[in-house]
């Protein structure tokens, strides 16, 4: 089962302090995240590598969404 979210994600900036990104983020979901240049994807379904015993959504899929993948991590 997917379950879905909404969150907000705020995105400031560490040196000035300015928000670059500041919105709510609907329907985040569990599932894969692709990594610099989409060569690989890693999943990010709240599982921790199976120490969590359901999936869900997580910050990194708030962020990958919020982006729109233009991010790197």
């Amino acid at each position: 089962m997917r379950r879905m979210a909404t969150v907000n994600l705020r995105i400031v900036n560490a040196m000035n302090g300015k928000t670059l990104y500041d919105h709510n983020i609907s329907d985040v979901k569990d599932g894969k995240v692709q990594s610099k240049g989409g060569k690989e994807e890693y999943e990010c379904d709240g599982t921790n590598n199976n120490e969590n015993p359901f999936p869900g959504p997580t910050c990194t899929n708030a962020l990958h969404k919020g982006t729109n993948g233009n991010w790197v991590g």
